[in-house]
């Protein structure tokens, strides 16, 4: 697979704990010393430029400003090296990317949202659920297989950033617009590895597979981890290929000075000092840019506006004495792209799943290269839920022509999901699920056994989730549920009611992706008991359209829009729709809202909507205002605070009556609330204030994505 293999690397490396309400193990955003005992070997004269990227996590972002203020020098090398977020920025250098081009996908892509795990639709109501943990499972040897941040998205980015110029390429990284390495460990020695050849976006991933939060990839029989564990910032590999005169950005250094004594300054820098005293590469870059980041920035953190990032990196760059390259920038060609793509070859080992796969790609082998094409049919597959990576590359076969290979990352046989959280209104939250892959009539399906509780309602249910291979982005579910709980009610009632429901749900289940839409057309049918109210069964169908907001999201609400009927021993309707406008005005983020909800005719007490609900309206607890009718309306504005956090406003206007419409006895209120808000790789922080019209204010406080 193009690896070769160089002496051992630091096999003493440590991870740093990034600073925060959640402790985040990350490797590649661990901070190191400047090298003891670098060497001072001279260049060489007649070798081309190059350009080493260190490892650094978040704090890597600014490699992309670095890149742009070294071309204002007139530096253009014709070597990129890169380890971790060193070799993302790297191979989009190498792929042709313009250094204003990287900056422009460093300061657009919403990073936080790309470490979010795919969400699974619950219960018969098929409410959204996402995991915070999901990992997969190997009960025979009893290990965990897989890591703990989903990468999914961070997968399916890369290849549409890289796909076109590996394919331009047929796999030899010597044939990009700049030559590339991408530098990785060997899981089982700890050597590092240098790629030179291979599917371009999966070497980048290699690279960046944090050991224990993102899962080792097997490459060409090897599990590769993450390359700083050889060799965070990998001079000697550029010194190796020929390079004549290197620049080295380092992102990953610490200050020189001690600049904390709590323990956890104290376990940071001693981690450092176990780094560079384990380091063996001592070959020195002939220019060697250091951007004076915090110290105190968490690299396990990705923040929402890094050009604060960005605008050191340039400027350290800038600042720093770069003689332009001598025979001056040049314009960078790609490779000539395939002409016609032959055929299609699948590599995965489960028929049910290449059955799917090759009726999603039906069509496009044997046909004209199109690449476009390719990244929407990966787009369909990722939508199916089924695979953690779906990774296209182009290769020459001997006889001739050019075939489309897809290697497939699918979802573990065994896996376990959840989340965690809590809140001051409802208390603590948990769910978790066991799910197994397996394969039925030819299709891959999907059964799943869970349990949790909102606070307030605990439930348990099994299901099962059947994708026919004609259809990828169609599947039919099934389940049996059970649910019970007392629903909050501030109203005449002293105590309200607790309520079970005990039945099923048969239908069938769309999803499209990038942007996510999720719809759901069922049938349920179910026992329902409420002490000193309904007893007895009720069916009916619901219609629910979704298209989520991932938890990292600051302002706004998700969309959807939900009918629902119910006959038997209950018999109302439901209707409900909610979303939300999204806008950034510079450094701000904006969004507009509404939410309705209506019920008619007679139905439990825990099935009428609440202002409280959601934190809807500030000040109100959950349960607060229920009746038959809710309307909700308000803007939310966020402020990004140093550190990675954000200030946020909510106002809010909005009514709850007894009727399903609102008439002039409805009470009308109005709210504000302040917020400050963390994103954390296991939802979000956050801790406000909120008041209303009512008088009636309280301080919110939540740990973890709500559900």
């Amino acid at each position: 697979m193009g690896e070769r293999v160089r002496g051992a690397g630091a096999e003493a490396r440590g991870w740093v704990f990034a600073r925060g309400l959640v402790a985040v193990l990350v490797l590649s955003g661990s901070t190191a010393f400047p090298l003891a005992g670098q060497s001072d070997e001279p260049p060489v004269a007649s070798g081309p430029d190059a350009i080493v990227l260190s490892t650094g996590a978040a704090r890597g972002l600014a490699h992309a400003g670095a890149l742009l203020g070294l071309e204002r020098h007139g530096f253009d090398p014709d070597l990129v090296v890169g380890a971790s977020m060193g070799a993302v920025i790297g191979a989009l250098y190498a792929s042709g990317y313009s250094a204003e081009e990287i900056w422009d996908i460093a300061l657009t892509t919403r990073w936080a949202d790309l470490f979010i795990s795919s969400p699974v639709l619950e219960g018969p109501d098929r409410r959204l659920l996402f995991p915070s943990l999901a990992i997969g499972l190997e009960l025979g040897r009893l290990e965990v297989s897989s890591g703990v941040i989903p990468d999914w998205r961070v997968n399916r980015l890369l290849v549409h950033l890289l796909f076109d110029a590996g394919a331009r390429a047929r796999s030899d990284f010597d044939r990009l617009p700049r030559r590339y390495r991408a530098v990785a460990a060997d899981l089982l020695t700890g050597q590092e590895v240098v790629l030179a050849r291979g599917d371009l976006a999966r070497a980048v991933r290699v690279s960046m597979s944090t050991p224990g939060f993102f899962s080792a990839v097997n490459w060409g029989g090897r599990l590769l981890i993450d390359g700083g564990i050889a060799n965070y910032l990998p001079v000697s590999v550029a010194r190796s290929l020929g390079a004549g005169r290197i620049v080295a950005v380092d992102v990953s250094r610490a200050t020189k000075e001690v600049r904390g004594t709590d323990p956890t300054a104290i376990g940071g820098r001693s981690i450092s000092l176990l780094m560079r005293n384990a380091m063996r590469d001592t070959v020195a870059p002939d220019v060697l840019v250091e951007p004076p980041l915090d110290p105190d920035f968490p690299g396990a953190m990705f923040p929402e506006r890094p050009l604060r990032l960005l605008d050191v990196g340039r400027t350290a760059a800038v600042a720093t004495a770069v003689a332009p390259t001598p025979e001056g920038p040049r314009v960078r060609h790609r490779s000539s792209a395939p002409d016609t793509l032959v055929a299609l070859e699948i590599e995965v080992d489960d028929p049910a799943l290449a059955a799917l796969v090759r009726r999603a790609f039906q069509g496009l082998t044997p046909g004209p290269y199109r690449p476009d094409a390719v990244l929407a049919r990966i787009d369909h597959l990722y939508a199916s839920g089924l695979f953690t990576g779906v990774w296209p590359r182009v290769e020459a076969r001997a006889g001739g022509g050019d075939v489309l290979v897809l290697a497939l990352d699918p979802l573990p046989r065994l896996a376990l999901t959840g989340a965690v959280g809590y809140d001051n209104d409802s208390g603590g939250r948990l769910w978790a699920a066991v799910e197994s892959r397996a394969s039925l009539l030819g299709s891959p399906v999907v059964t799943r056994a869970g349990a949790g509780t909102d606070g307030i309602q605990r439930w348990f249910e099994v299901s099962a989730l059947l994708r026919p291979s004609l259809l990828p982005r169609v599947a039919l579910t099934a389940g049996l549920d059970h649910r019970r709980g007392t629903p909050p009610f501030f109203g005449s009632l002293p105590v309200a009611p607790e309520t079970r429901h005990t039945g099923g749900w048969a239908g069938v289940q769309y999803r499209a992706a990038f942007p996510d839409l999720i719809g759901s057309l069922v049938m349920r049918a179910e026992r329902i008991a409420e002490k000193g109210g309904f007893e007895g069964q009720a069916w009916g169908p619901l219609l629910r359209i979704s298209m989520p907001n991932g938890p990292a999201r600051v302002v706004g609400i998700p969309s959807e829009l939900e009918a629902a009927m119910w006959r038997g021993v209950v018999d109302y309707h439901e209707l409900g729709a909610r979303g939300s406008i999204t806008r950034e005005m510079g450094p701000l983020e904006f969004a507009a809202l509404a939410d309705a909800g209506f019920v008619v005719g007679d139905a439990p007490l825990d099935a009428l909507p609440s202002l409280g609900d959601d934190h809807g309206m500030p000040g109100l607890r959950r349960g607060q205002k229920r009746g038959r009718a809710r309307l909700l309306g308000g803007i939310d504005l966020a402020m990004p605070l140093v550190g990675g956090g954000w200030g946020r406003l909510r106002l809010r206007g909005g009514a709850a009556g007894e009727r399903s419409e609102l008439d002039e006895r409805a009470a009308w209120l109005g709210g504000a609330a302040l917020d400050l808000v963390w994103n954390t790789p296991f939802g979000p922080v956050v801790v406000g204030y909120g008041i209303n019209t009512m008088s009636q204010h309280r301080i919110d406080v939540g740990l973890g994505a709500a559900f």
